[in-house]
């Protein structure tokens, strides 16, 4: 039995595989037979090319938008300021140079325009032009000095490379100025670098004022710029004042430099009036001659015991006017001490009083030459005997 049921075992196999192998040639033509029909289908080719349609359309407008919008334009002019760079800005703004000082336009100058911007708070939005499609204007928003400011940019399309990546470039600008002015010095110190004040601006015609005139300069700036100016003579100062430029078309108010005393001008004055005092004091009387202190009695004095200390000295505060330098009132005080005889009984005693004085003094000054002269005493600075 176990003969014949090998035997049934091997004639049966043979027949079983072919069977299989049929049906798995069937299976195989079949799926070819529908992938073949899939790969025919028009809908199918139309959806592949419209998915590839898209995704081109999805990078063309990243590629563009990165590499060829009005907005990289702007930032790429604000790399090259960083960068110190500054003539390709110009280059890249097709921007027209006023005439001036050009020292906030390269070096130290530049840099020291550019202390405060604070880059990582730029911000870019683009709005179109309605007078022309071509046109973009791009509104910069960023933090300058501590405070919030915008720069706006025209730019135009220059053209289409490529059918699709649209070329931008500025619409071409006249730099801003600023003006800085001095009367009292022939230069400035703008931006921590020595500038000549070259052109003089006169005074009106028919004006009485004995004011000089004005010293001017102009300076050229790439926006956002901040521009600091001062004066220091060896009398005379200006204290610094600045001022933040960042438009292209608003005309920029004018810097005017004040007009103060130096602390080597208030030295010096503090310094000859405490001399004129001291030599006041050293008089051996009740009224020295030429000065602003006095002491009254009715009794017998006699002058070798008089002896006059000074107090308190006064301090000058020198202001410059239309009509030159002044100085304001001037306050001190002083001690007398001295022997008194009573003309009645002839009593000596010592007898001590402090005089609380004020007065005036003019002050002149010609080049290298200061004049001191205490007013309405008869005081010649000159008299030193």
């Amino acid at each position: 039995m176990t003969d014949e049921t090998n035997k049934s075992l091997e004639s049966t196999s043979p027949s079983d595989a072919s069977t299989d192998a049929a049906e798995v040639a069937a299976a195989s033509g079949s799926e070819t037979k529908r992938s073949g029909s899939l790969l025919k289908s028009p809908w199918l080719w139309a959806g592949l090319c419209a998915l590839s349609i898209a995704g081109s359309g999805i990078a063309i407008a990243t590629v563009s938008a990165t590499h060829f919008s009005p907005e990289r334009e702007v930032k790429q002019y604000f790399e090259l300021l960083e960068q110190g760079k500054s003539d390709r800005a110009l280059g890249l703004l097709h921007a027209t140079v006023p005439q001036g000082d050009a020292v906030l336009l390269s070096g130290d100058g530049l840099k020291a325009a550019l202390d405060g911007f604070e880059a990582s708070s730029l911000e870019l939005e683009t709005d179109t032009v309605e007078s022309d499609p071509n046109q973009r204007t791009v509104t910069a928003s960023y933090t300058f000095s501590g405070s919030e400011h915008q720069t706006v940019f025209t730019l135009r399309k220059a053209r289409t490379d490529w059918l699709f990546f649209d070329k931008w470039e500025f619409v071409p600008v006249t730099l801003p100025v600023a003006t800085v002015q001095a009367q009292y010095s022939p230069t400035a110190t703008v931006n921590d670098s020595p500038s000549p004040l070259s052109t003089k601006k006169s005074a009106a015609k028919g004006s009485e004022s004995n004011e000089p005139a004005w010293n001017v300069q102009t300076y050229p700036v790439l926006p956002p710029a901040i521009v600091k100016a001062s004066y220091q003579t060896e009398f005379i100062k200006g204290s610094e004042q600045q001022q933040v430029l960042t438009d292209f078309t608003a005309k920029a108010p004018t810097i005017s430099l004040g007009a103060e005393a130096s602390d080597k001008l208030t030295d010096y004055v503090d310094a000859q009036l405490k001399d004129y005092l001291d030599r006041c004091a050293d008089q051996q009387v009740l009224k020295p001659a030429g000065c602003p202190m006095d002491y009254a009695t009715s009794a017998r004095v006699r002058s070798s015991t008089i002896n006059w200390d000074i107090l308190e000295y006064p301090e000058a505060k020198v202001t410059l006017t239309s009509q030159g330098w002044s100085i304001e009132p001037l306050r001190g005080r002083a001690k007398i001490a001295l022997q008194e005889q009573d003309l009645d009984s002839g009593e000596l005693y010592t007898a001590q009083e402090q005089d609380t004085f004020e007065f005036r003094a003019t002050l002149k000054v010609n080049g290298n030459r200061v004049t001191v002269t205490p007013d309405a005493f008869d005081y010649d600075p000159n008299n030193q005997a």
